[in-house]
This record gives C-alpha cells, structure tokens and sequence, in this order.
C-alpha cells in the first residue's frame, strides 16, 4: 500500500501538466515570447538573417500549433481518466500526458524552427513554455486568481492524497 506521501509526487505532475497547458492555451503571451525564447537558447550567436525574416511568421504557427495541443490534452486527458475509471491512476495518467506534451513540443520546436535534433527542440520547448509557467503560476499563488488556469484544473482530475 502506497503512503500518503508518495501520492505528493503526482499533484506536482498535475499542477505542472495543468501550467503547461495553461500557457499553450495563450497565444497571445507565447507567440510574442517565442523570439525571445529562440534568442535566450541561441546565446550570443548572430541568427541567420533568413530566419530572422521569418521569426513572427514562424512563432505564429507554432503559437498556433501549441493552441490547439492545448485543446486536446485536457480533453484527452480526461477521457483517458475517465475510460480507465479508477481513480488512483490519475496521477501516472498525467505525467505520461506530460511527456507526450513535451514530446511533440520538442517535435513542434524543431519543425517550426528548423532545428538540427531532438534534444535541442526540447531544450527551445522548455525555454519558451516554462519561463512563462514559472511567472504565472509565482503570480496565481501570490493573488490566487487566474480564470485559465482554474478552468484546465477543472478538466484534469486531482490525484488522490
């Protein structure tokens, strides 16, 4: 039998898969931040002056691609949860929900921004989802009010303790 502790495990996968989401779901803060992102993992480089022509387009579809993973994986989420119907297998339900996430954001990062591997998609993915997630939630806890992010915790079942 599991201890009440090692359940403490699964709520961090739930609030990270629910701030994940959250932030997918606004492209108005993600495609602005892209740029910046694709800047802060490229370092002092110079960028190519081809895509540097073709950042907004670029950070648009893949603002918009984000979108509507982020449509999806609360639903399939839930559904998943919902076919398995038992209800401590929410908490490992989420984390496979949170690396297929990761997953195709590392897919989404190189095929957007022509990335030469997998790792570095990955590496641009956490750059361009977790900075924004890490001011949003700081703020949600600081004044508990955040309409978004209450509605994907309502589509995703809360682990039990």
């Amino acid at each position: 039998m599991e201890t009440p502790a090692s359940q403490q495990v699964y709520l961090f996968f739930w609030h990270a898969l629910t701030w994940t989401i959250t932030i997918a779901a606004l492209p108005i803060i993600t495609c602005p931040w892209a740029p910046y992102a694709y800047k802060v993992w490229f370092g002092n480089k110079e960028i190519d002056q081809d895509l540097r022509e073709e950042m907004w387009i670029r950070s648009i579809w893949c603002s918009a691609a984000f979108f509507v993973a982020a449509l999806l994986f609360p639903a399939l989420d839930y559904f998943t949860n919902d076919l398995v119907g038992v209800e401590k297998a929410a908490g490992p339900i989420h984390i496979v929900y949170l690396l297929l996430f990761l997953i195709l954001a590392a897919f989404a990062m190189m095929h957007f921004y022509a990335l030469e591997d997998f790792f570095s998609g990955l590496n641009l993915a956490v750059i361009y989802l977790y900075i924004p997630v890490a001011v949003f939630a700081l703020a949600y806890w600081l004044i508990n009010w955040n309409p978004l992010a209450d509605y994907v915790y309502s589509w995703l079942i809360k682990p039990p303790k």
